[in-house]
C-alpha cells in the first residue's frame, strides 16, 4: 500500500466518522505519519540525553505539557481547550521528576 493510498484511506475513515475529524485533512495525516516515523528514533535519543544528564528543566516542562495535552485529548477534552489536563500533568511531572540530587546547589535538610 502506497502512502497516498493510506492517506486517502485514513481521510475516508475520518469523513465516515470512524476516526477523529481532524484526520480528514491531508496535512494532519502527514504530520501523524511523520511523528510515527521519527518517534522511535527521538525516543532513543532522548534516553541518551537523560542518561548523560543533559536534560534541562525547560525540556521537562515541555514534555509534561505535551503529555498533558495528549492525555486530555484521549479523555475527551476538546482540541481547543486541553489546558486543565496539561496543567495538572505538568505540575505532577515536574514535582515528581526533580529530586535534590539533580538540582545543582540543592542541599537536603534532615
Amino acid at each position: 500500500m502506497s502512502f497516498e493510498a493510506f492517506r486517502q484511506l485514513v481521510q475516508d475513515w475520518a469523513t465516515a466518522g470512524y476516526l477523529p475529524e481532524a484526520l480528514a485533512y491531508g496535512f494532519v495525516v502527514n504530520a501523524l505519519m511523520a511523528g510515527l516515523m521519527i518517534g522511535p528514533v527521538l525516543g532513543g535519543l532522548g534516553t541518551l540525553v537523560v542518561v548523560k544528564r543533559f536534560a534541562f528543566f525547560s525540556e521537562a516542562v515541555g514534555h509534561a505539557a505535551l503529555t498533558g495535552v495528549a492525555i486530555g485529548i484521549l479523555l475527551g477534552e476538546p482540541y481547543t481547550g486541553p489546558t486543565a489536563a496539561c496543567s495538572a500533568t505538568a505540575c505532577c511531572s515536574v514535582s515528581c521528576s526533580i529530586s535534590c540530587e539533580t538540582v545543582p546547589g540543592c542541599r537536603r535538610t534532615r
